[in-house]
This record gives C-alpha cells, sequence and structure tokens, in this order.
C-alpha cells in the first residue's frame, strides 16, 4: 500500500465556512497528511501518532483533536475501494469490509495553534491526586481543552492541549511550562510517546496494549484498580495512559458510526513494556497476562473497549463483545424461512421457534410484509390492528409496487428494520417467497380452502434470483401434525 501515498487538498477554504476535503491515499500516515495541510491552514482529526495509517482511522482515531472535532473516522466523507476479487473501483459512503481501501476523503477543520502545560508532581497521595484530576477535566473543562495522563511507577503526569488561542489568558504564577506548537510539533510533546522511557526505550523495548474506555474515574472505583496495578507490574516500565475524551466525540449518534463506544470521558491505554531481548519469555509473556488482567478488573466499570487493538488471541473474545457499544448486534441468529405462498411458512416458522423456546433462547417470528402493512396503513388511515383478510393483498401488493419504484431497495430497509426492532436470541423472518418446498394442492388447501385462486403472491418479498445466495437447509412440508418440523428444528436449527 505504500505507493498509494498521496494527498489531495480539494477546495483549499478561503474562510471559515468554506467546506474543505483532503483526500488522503492509503498508504499515506497520519504525519504525511498533516504536513500537507498545514500549508493550507486546516487539518483533519487523526490523532496524535504521525506513523500511523489508515487502519487507525478506520477504527476509531483517539487525539486531542477529538474531544474539540470528534473522532477520525466520523470525519471520514465516504470510502474509494477496490474489490479485492474483481478489480472493480468503489466509490460508496458504506463500504464492503474485505477490500482494499484505495482513496479516503476527509472533512477538514481550520487549524488552531495549540497551548500545552505540564506537571509531573511525585507520587504521594496518588489516588487522591487522580481522582481530582479526573473530575476536574471530566465535568470542568470546555471541549477545546484535552488532557493526558500517564501513570506508572507511583509517577503521575498530566499535559494539557488548547486548540485555539483566541481569549485565552495564562496565570504565570501557576509556574506551569507552557509552549504554543503547531500540529506537526504536537507530535513530539505528547507525553505518551516522548517522555515515557526515552520513547519507549528508543526502540529497544517492546510493547502490548489494550484499551478500555472509562467514564467518572472518581466515583466508579477504576482508580483502585489503576492504583494497585502500577505497583505489581512484571517490569518498571508498565503504565497506563488516558486520554481525554467527550465533548464532541459524543455529537455522533451511535447508530451513525461503526465506532459505536463514544459515551466516556478517558480512553484508559493500559501498557506492558519490556525489554526486546526478553521477547517471547516468561517475563513478556507475564507483562501480557498483566495487561489482560488490569483490563478486564476495568471492564465493569468501563463504557467500551478500543476495538482496533484486538486480535485473535482467545483472551480478547470477551473484550470483542464490549467494543461495539450499543451497535453491537443482539440477534445471535436470524433465520431466513422462504417459500411461494401457502406453504406454510409462518407455521413452521412459529413450531421451529417454540423448539428454540423449550431449550432456554428467547425467539421471535416476523413477517417481512408486516413493515408494508404498516406503512400501508399510516398511508390510506387504515386499522393497523385489524384482522388481515386475503382480499387486501392487492390492494397492498400495489401499495408495495409504488414504493418499489419510489426506492429500489425498499425490500433490502424492510430487512433492516426489522433486525433492528428485535432483540431475540432467534429471529425467524419469513414472508420471503421463492420456489415452494409444499405441492400445490397442500399450498391451495392452507390458503383458506380452494377458494383461493391467486397464482401471484402479493405483499411478500421475493428473494433475488441469480445465483447470489445459497439455501442452508430444505425442509418439505408435507406431513400433517408438528412432529416432523419440531424434528427437523432440532436437527438442523438449534445446533447454530
Amino acid at each position: 500500500m505504500g505507493a498509494f501515498d498521496k494527498v489531495y487538498v480539494v477546495n483549499t477554504p478561503q474562510n471559515a465556512d468554506t467546506d474543505c476535503w483532503v483526500v488522503a491515499e492509503a498508504g499515506c500516515k497520519t504525519g504525511d497528511i498533516i504536513k500537507e495541510t498545514m500549508p493550507a491552514g486546516v487539518t483533519v482529526t487523526l490523532g496524535s501518532r504521525p506513523s500511523v495509517g489508515a487502519g487507525f482511522w478506520l477504527q476509531g482515531g483517539i487525539g486531542h483533536l477529538a474531544r474539540h472535532y470528534g473522532l477520525a473516522c466520523d470525519a471520514i466523507v465516504s470510502a474509494v475501494m477496490v474489490d479485492a476479487i474483481s478489480g472493480q473501483v468503489l466509490c460508496i459512503g458504506h463500504v464492503p469490509e474485505h477490500n482494499i481501501d484505495h482513496r479516503m476523503p476527509f472533512a477538514t477543520n481550520m487549524m488552531r495553534n495549540y497551548l500545552r502545560n505540564y506537571g509531573q508532581p511525585n507520587g504521594h497521595n496518588a489516588e487522591e491526586t487522580l481522582a481530582n484530576v479526573s473530575r476536574d477535566v471530566s465535568s470542568q473543562y470546555p471541549h477545546g481543552i484535552s488532557s493526558d495522563c500517564e501513570g506508572g511507577q507511583m509517577r503521575y503526569g498530566m499535559a494539557t492541549f488548547l486548540c485555539f488561542l483566541e481569549g485565552v489568558s495564562h496565570d504565570s504564577s501557576k509556574g506551569l511550562l507552557l509552549e504554543t506548537v503547531d500540529a506537526i510539533e504536537l507530535f513530539d510533546k505528547e507525553m505518551y510517546i516522548s517522555k515515557m522511557h526515552g520513547g519507549h526505550g528508543g526502540g529497544k523495548t517492546s510493547a502490548f496494549k489494550r484499551c478500555v474506555f472509562l467514564k467518572d474515574m472518581a466515583n466508579t472505583g477504576a482508580i483502585k484498580v489503576l492504583i494497585p496495578a502500577t505497583k505489581d507490574g512484571p517490569t518498571p516500565y508498565c503504565y497506563f495512559h488516558l486520554a481525554h475524551g467527550g465533548k464532541a466525540v459524543r455529537n455522533t449518534a451511535p447508530e451513525d458510526t461503526a465506532f459505536g463506544c463514544i459515551d466516556w470521558d478517558f480512553a484508559c491505554v493500559v501498557t506492558g513494556v519490556w525489554p526486546r531481548e526478553y521477547d517471547g519469555t516468561r517475563i513478556s509473556d507475564a507483562v501480557i497476562h498483566w495487561v489482560y488482567r488490569v483490563v478486564n478488573e476495568l471492564l465493569p466499570m468501563s463504557k467500551g473497549v478500543y476495538g482496533a487493538d484486538l486480535g485473535p488471541d482467545p483472551r480478547d473474545s470477551n473484550l470483542a463483545t464490549k467494543a461495539f457499544g450499543p451497535n453491537r448486534r443482539r440477534l445471535k441468529l436470524v433465520i431466513l424461512v422462504t417459500s411461494e405462498h401457502g406453504a406454510g411458512k409462518d407455521y413452521c416458522a412459529n413450531i421451529w421457534s417454540a423448539v428454540f423456546k423449550v431449550h432456554g433462547y428467547s425467539s421471535q417470528v416476523v413477517s417481512i410484509s408486516e413493515v408494508t402493512k404498516r406503512k400501508y396503513a399510516a398511508a390510506t388511515d387504515a386499522d393497523p390492528d385489524r384482522p388481515y383478510k386475503e382480499q387486501h393483498r392487492k390492494s397492498i401488493n400495489d401499495f408495495y409496487k409504488n414504493q418499489l419504484k419510489k426506492d429500489p431497495f425498499v425490500a433490502e430497509n424492510h430487512f433492516l428494520e426489522v433486525l433492528k426492532e428485535n432483540a431475540s436470541d432467534v429471529l425467524f423472518i419469513t414472508g420471503l417467497t421463492e420456489m415452494a418446498s409444499a405441492g400445490e394442492a397442500t399450498r391451495n388447501l392452507r390458503r383458506w380452502g380452494d377458494d383461493s385462486k391467486f397464482e401471484t403472491t402479493y405483499c411478500e418479498e421475493y428473494m433475488y434470483a441469480g445465483g447470489i445466495y445459497l439455501l442452508n437447509f430444505n425442509f418439505d412440508n408435507e406431513e400433517n401434525g408438528d412432529e416432523t418440523a419440531m424434528s427437523f428444528a432440532n436437527r438442523s436449527l438449534v445446533p447454530f
């Protein structure tokens, strides 16, 4: 990806009201983007790690500008993707997961100067000091100010970053070091990089980290976990880093971003560090175990976990369940029950749903056509609770066809609405039609007798043809009674 390293500033701003975008190719590092945008007087909220690339932006992007402008992922306008199989170039806002990022357009913000002060008290009364500071910066700081806190070996340090200077006065009697830096110099001023053991030992150390999001640290007991943890780290280099969040981070609704963890004051990065010559030894194993132990102790009082750090380690499985905030799908299993009209979709789905309930799972059956019926009732002032009659099919079908003309994706949207509205362990979705698994005579009988002669299926939505989906199981619904359907559920569905 290193070949894609160009940065383009589109519509260079003439004033603060000008809409400006930065298009960054996927091989760019954060530092590359900031260097190119500075001459134009703008910046992108990409965090404060100059050497990281696109993975960081896509999975959050936490830095000193986040409190003022929001997370990096929320600044992404769209993405230009290349399909890994076909080579097709895609330029859409919502992109598939398994493709190659080629270019990423970002919204920009007017560039500001930054004010920083730094103080490092000793380790006495560390718990009280950290509690007071966390309470102050969480509740009293305006959203133009962000803070960094670092604790380790019973030392505590704090850096404060102010992302604009207008109207700011400084009381020099407090004796704090003040320094004005630009967006590039800011990289070298963050304590996390520059103050810890010569920048993590000048490259002579290895590190392992996991990050949890904390809110109201002074009252949740998180400090009572962190302070003892600094005393029993396997090496003297282990520490935790608190990056200040809140304010603009919370401005994006969880459902509007893949980064659903937004209700937090501090991102707490628990970091274990060891000399590089001990890679793969008991010492490195002990440090990694220490990180997991501390993070898991913080988990009950946390507001989520930062997913970018997680990997294939089995110990990450539980952490991954906390990485999406309210966006994590509570539905554990979705089963689409399809056939032609009258084959017994709803009847079988209700039997199968009951089988899951016997096994201790919550389960629900929903027809996707219910979405159309609700919208039809709202548009025609009909009673949505009236008994559904066969004679209503034609008018509802006409209504659905009109919807489809206005919005070709209406079927997909109905499906997503059904998912969003249900939180059961198992959800059966009926109302999707295709070739039947029951004979014509059987289907006619189930359509309230032989008088129902509908050859066209009304108010049911067809699965798309063309082989883009495959059936998992085929149930031949020709038998009377429940036993065959129950046996099918126990044999084929419950194992999921």
